[in-house]
């Protein structure tokens, strides 16, 4: 059985057909696993980490404490940018610093 693949070019316009070699992608040959694993690689390797949320720190507002402690009647807060706040810093938000291209070497046992 021999297999045959067109070879096109970059906009997937067919150039010529090309005949496989029987030997080497035989049906015995092909290791499904490492075939697999190639492919979450290549997927792997083409994301790009977009999710990022700021969090305290790097949120624009002055560090004053929005009102005082005590004889307000209303709880502790600090600055405007804390975590607690509406639309302020988040404290555990995704970052986009995720390296995408360790996942492959992951082997679960």
């Amino acid at each position: 059985m021999s297999y045959k693949i067109d070879v096109v070019n970059v906009d997937w316009k067919k150039l010529r057909e090309r005949e496989l070699s029987e030997v080497i992608f035989n049906d015995e040959n092909i290791n499904y696993s490492l075939l697999h694993e190639f492919v979450v690689m290549q997927l792997a390797n083409r994301r790009i980490p977009l999710a990022h949320v700021k969090t305290r720190w790097e949120v624009i507002s002055s560090g004053r404490k929005l009102f005082r402690q005590k004889w307000t009647g209303r709880a502790r807060v600090g600055d405007a940018a804390s975590p607690i706040r509406r639309w302020w810093g988040k404290s555990f938000g995704p970052r986009n610093t995720v390296n995408f291209k360790a996942y492959h070497h992951r082997k679960s046992f």
